[in-house]
């Protein structure tokens, strides 16, 4: 089947599958790995006030989410719009 593709065609049908995997990848990270803000040794540094959790890569503290944080969130939303 693949052989019947005309070779552009191929790439582009490559990147938009590669594209929502790569996302999907990032946000599971974001889950998975993400630590609460304090329990990080920061060593004198700082995170931004609005972060509740982050996670390390490559030297650099990214913005993460913890789930039951998220839980929380989508309850009380419900809560509200009810």
């Amino acid at each position: 089947m693949l052989r019947s593709l005309k070779f552009p065609l191929l790439y582009v049908i490559e990147a938009f599958l590669v594209v929502p995997l790569l996302g999907g990848f990032v946000l599971t990270v974001s889950f998975l790995a993400a630590k609460p803000v304090s329990s990080f040794d920061l060593g004198g540094k700082s995170l931004p006030p609005g972060w509740d959790a982050a996670y390390l890569n490559h030297g650099r503290y990214l913005r993460g989410y913890l789930v039951a944080v998220t839980l929380l969130t989508t309850t009380r939303l419900r809560s509200l719009l009810s």
